[in-house]
């Protein structure tokens, strides 16, 4: 993988945890200057610390959250940690009981959080391992996981001081910012891009990062795409060693066989295999007519036709299934099937029906014969 894919596929690079690829990323990061920054609109980071690029979406989607956290508290506790190390120096130690005690003094709308509530302390901890693990902070003695168990119990942590790279650089004062817009539109402030270097940023980011670009016909994204089909192709299999696959109504950015980027589709898991045999099965179904597609090439589903797709591929394939899935209770399994097809966006619920994009036509997949019961 070239030193632009190590970026797009890592957070950061912190030199303290790996020197080689920090010194490769430094020697020739800037051989890619054109696409990161010309096209995809990307901020890079290099310090003596850590180098990082600025991944931003086209658009906001709610599987771009950190994978760890669970509940919007975790996000507002990691934020305060991350202003209660701004005030540590590189290598200075602390203890759980300081970042705590700062916690409770620094909740919004002066609501003391209450750390003998169990919820409040696994969210605590869900924070700490998370910072632990992206190398914000390192633990010297003890362990957060006591937290559990006592808000009395204590470990002692060391500031690596690159915490303060983790949040995006602002060019606008967000304290004045009212919507999630307003955070969208920051990178264009007091900038003097016109509406094409918006519109090209966009259409790369779309492509990059998400699994579909759609579009419709009178989409100036799409213009642009159509515009400039060919510069863009090149530029995809010459620096993160994809092809683009256009169909009528969407785009898909395909990877070839020897990249390993995290995050794509499929991935080594029992659920991608599953979500590979319900697409197999729904075009089957196409092409028979049982099922239609809209104008736009999506399938509607209400909540009962839904479980009821999901029963016919585990009647029919549960025999190459893990035990957790094969004994798995049928509400359980669609339940999980749809978050995880939702974070692919490969579906969505919208009230008491789901969608399902024209994605599902590129990735199917089957068992062998001898799989089926």
């Amino acid at each position: 993988m070239n030193s632009l894919g190590i970026l797009l596929n890592e957070y950061w690079i912190l030199k303290s945890k790996d020197r080689n690829k920090y010194y490769q990323l430094k020697d020739d990061i800037y051989k890619y200057k054109n696409f990161y920054k010309n096209k995809l609109g990307y901020n890079l980071i290099v310090t003596q610390d850590v180098i990082k690029l600025e991944k931003l979406p086209a658009d906001p989607h709610k599987w771009m959250g950190i994978e760890s956290f669970e509940t919007p508290l975790d996000y507002i506790l990691l934020l305060i940690v991350l202003m209660f190390l701004e005030d540590k120096v590189n290598e200075e130690q602390f203890l759980l009981s300081e970042v705590t005690d700062y916690i409770t003094l620094h909740s919004p709308n002066q609501q003391s959080l209450d750390w003998t509530i169990y919820q409040n302390r696994r969210s605590f901890v869900r924070v700490i391992k998370f910072m632990n693990k992206m190398g914000m902070i390192d633990t010297n003695d003890g362990s957060s996981e006591e937290f559990y168990s006592s808000y009395e119990a204590e470990a002692l942590y060391e500031n690596t001081g690159v915490s303060k790279y983790f949040m995006r650089h602002f060019f606008g004062n967000i304290q004045n910012y009212k919507s999630i817009k307003d955070f969208r539109n920051d990178e264009w402030i007091d900038r003097q891009e016109d509406l094409t270097v918006v519109k090209r940023n966009n259409v790369y980011r779309k492509l990059l990062i998400s699994p579909g670009f759609y579009w419709k016909s009178n989409d100036s994204e799409y213009l642009y795409l159509k515009n400039y089909r060919h510069i863009i192709e090149d530029d995809f299999d010459k620096y993160v060693n994809g092809e683009l696959h256009f169909h009528r109504k969407g785009c898909y950015l395909v990877m070839n066989e020897d990249c390993n980027y995290k995050g794509t589709f499929p991935e080594n898991k029992n659920i991608s295999d599953i979500v590979l045999l319900f697409a197999s099965e729904l075009l089957e179904q196409i092409s028979t007519g049982d099922i239609n597609v809209d104008l736009d090439d999506n399938i509607v589903l209400n909540e009962y036709e839904f479980t009821q797709q999901i029963e016919r591929i585990k009647d029919k394939y549960s025999k190459g299934w893990g035990k957790s899935y094969k004994e798995m209770k049928i509400e359980n399994l669609v339940d999980e099937i749809l978050v995880y097809m939702e974070r692919f966006e490969i579906a969505q619920r919208f009230e008491d029906n789901i969608k399902i994009y024209p994605i599902i036509g590129k990735i199917t997949g089957r068992y062998p014969k001898s799989f089926e019961l």
